[in-house]
């Protein structure tokens, strides 16, 4: 490998986080509105250090004091199905009138080490060359649920430096995919030709979430297919519909190669957010998030605090090596000797 780049070494060599005070990040994205502050962070959101999650929540303290009137979009999907190509194609439609767009993207974390390629950049060119579009990947890290942990947490950062259209892109790992549906306004959920009939589709959780199904790839030899597919799920979610008030979920065929297909799908979410604001639902909506939110990340801090309290106690410790094939007993023995004091110190 040296022998392609004798500076691999230095590249690949972890680097030192170098962290600001709270006030440099809150002026540069709420002020200067800056994409390479707002970036620097999002990184600080994702670390795992307990200094750097500080800085992070005086950020959010900051950030979350605004007003944000912006349009939040969650893409959901199979793997394959071509969530990354869509959104590069669709998003130069939604920022015609000089508005800014964030990309976050999700990618898959190692079982093992919690590693992501993070390739979703790559696969959206151009959008990365727009200095209107900020996209920045992130690593689920065994999250479940197709976001990441602090997913929301990004979008308020996002909505404090300005932009007002925010686009999720979630994993992309099958029916259990719903987190997103707890954080966006607009769910768009894609599928292939060939994905399943009419029961299939009713089968589906995933499609409960949706606000708008979209048949990605239909083009060439396969658009007849997806036309059919579009009609069964047209009538799947006249079966499941629910929550969703006068609001008619539509269904589309999409395909990279036609901006007319593009045209269609721009055309279906501003038709849902028309209905979105008229209904009041909006406000509705973002305080159920909010809700949401503080009980999850009471959830998540509290698991954080105990893995801690658990790793650190010599008694739990020993029970846990002891147990060799019964996991049941041993877990009646924890419970029984389980005694933590969860204050943070």
């Amino acid at each position: 490998m040296k022998s392609i780049n004798p500076r691999l070494d230095k590249i690949l060599k972890p680097q030192a986080l170098n962290v600001k005070e709270a006030n440099y990040y809150i002026e540069g994205i709420i002020e200067a509105q800056d994409f390479l502050v707002l970036a620097e962070a999002i990184t600080l959101l994702e670390s795992e250090h307990s200094d750097h999650r500080q800085i992070a929540n005086q950020i959010l303290i900051a950030c979350e004091q605004l007003n944000s009137y912006s349009k939040r979009i969650g893409i959901t999907g199979s793997p394959g199905v071509g969530k990354s190509t869509f959104i590069e194609s669709v998003t130069p439609f939604l920022i015609l009138a000089d508005y800014k767009a964030a990309i976050l993207t999700i990618d898959p974390s190692s079982i093992d080490n919690r590693g992501s390629i993070l390739g979703d950049k790559t696969r959206m060119y151009q959008l990365t060359q727009n200095n209107r579009v900020f996209v920045r990947p992130s690593p689920s890290r065994k999250f479940l649920g197709g976001t990441h942990a602090m997913t929301y947490e990004a979008v308020v950062m996002c909505e404090a430096a300005g932009i007002e259209t925010i686009i999720i892109e979630t994993v992309g790992v099958g029916q259990s995919e719903h987190t997103v549906g707890d954080i966006v306004d607009c769910t768009i959920l894609l599928l292939l030709p060939g994905s399943g009939d009419e029961l299939q589709g009713i089968k589906k959780g995933i499609t409960q979430i949706a606000d708008i199904i979209v048949i990605n790839k239909s083009d060439g030899d396969r658009l007849n297919l997806a036309r059919k597919v579009a009609q069964d799920y047209k009538v799947a979610t006249h079966i499941t519909e629910k929550n969703k008030q006068v609001w008619s979920i539509p269904v589309c065929l999409h395909s990279s190669t036609d901006p007319e297909f593009d045209i269609q799908v721009t055309n279906h979410l501003s038709d849902f957010f028309s209905y979105y604001n008229s209904e009041n639902l909006r406000l509705e909506h973002r305080n159920a998030i909010k809700v949401k939110v503080i009980k999850s990340r009471i959830e998540y801090h509290l698991e954080e605090v105990l893995k801690k309290k658990i790793s650190a106690n010599r008694h739990i410790t020993e029970i846990l090596k002891s147990s060799n094939s019964y996991p049941f007993a041993t877990i009646e023995n924890l419970m029984k000797n389980i005694n933590l004091d969860l204050s943070c110190r």
